[in-house]
């Protein structure tokens, strides 16, 4: 069931919103339907909750966001939506607890499979393919600096100075972290991975092995990175450019609150 984790797929709902289950006194709050071509482990279809969607369905394509596993059944459920990265599991129990309140379930989700662990130059090319690529996607320019040259500054030049960290997941770079006490001085996630709270796990990273301040610089062009480190506690303490791409920089800082 993993492998459905962010795939989108079609579901056919036979449970529509405010429809009655056909055996049990339960009124179904969302669409509820089935994956057509597919066996769960009771030999039928896999079911598929559809949240997000406030009007009675009879057919709908989305990304399947979790899985619910349940361990004292033979099958598990799908959760599928529009946006993959929008709810957090606490939401999404909320929405089907309904059914799932009589079952012993778990909700997985992406961010479960991925193991964030020290960087080791045997992911050197696939960092820096995740690095140039989101970075890229950021701010609308292509990297000025050649692949071979990127490698050697992850290798040689960042890790003098920086602990890093990348995230993986199945051997796939997610993201990347590098920081020291004092200041973070590169973080970038995977373009299909943004939006699952990957970013704030590794800045809680940094944040938990700093002196209690730390010190960052964004584009001023990236403005999602904004939003995310001013979320995030960030506070803008400077402007300017102080970068190879001759871009404007906003200066970022974050105190530990007593």
């Amino acid at each position: 069931m993993y492998h459905y984790l962010n795939r989108k797929v079609k579901v056919i709902i036979d449970r529509p919103l405010a429809s009655k289950h056909p055996e049990h006194e339960i009124y179904y709050p969302i669409n509820y339907g089935y994956i057509p071509d597919t066996m769960a482990g009771d030999g039928e279809e896999i079911d598929a909750y559809i949240i997000g969607e406030f009007i009675p369905l009879k057919e709908f394509d989305g990304i399947v966001t979790a899985i619910i596993h349940r361990k004292n059944d033979v099958e598990d459920k799908l959760v599928v939506s529009k946006d993959s990265h929008k709810y957090s599991k606490e939401q999404i129990q909320a929405l089907v607890e309904f059914q799932e309140r009589f079952f012993d379930s778990e909700i997985i989700m992406k961010l479960d499979s991925i193991k964030i662990i020290k960087y080791n130059q045997a992911y050197a090319e696939d960092t820096v393919h995740m690095w140039r690529n989101s970075k890229e996607r950021a701010i609308g320019h292509k990297e000025i600096h050649s692949f071979e040259d990127h490698v050697f500054f992850l290798n040689n030049i960042l890790l003098k100075d920086n602990e890093i960290y990348i995230a993986v997941d199945n051997n796939k770079v997610a993201g990347v972290i590098a920081f020291n006490e004092n200041e973070i001085n590169q973080l970038y996630i995977h373009n299909d991975y943004q939006g699952m709270g990957l970013g704030k796990k590794l800045l809680d990273m940094a944040k938990i092995n700093s002196k209690g301040r730390l010190i960052l610089y964004t584009f001023e062009v990236n403005r999602k990175a904004q939003r995310f480190y001013e979320r995030n506690g960030f506070k803008v303490i400077g402007r300017g450019y102080e970068n190879e791409e001759k871009l404007d920089d906003i200066k970022y800082e974050w105190v530990k609150e007593d």
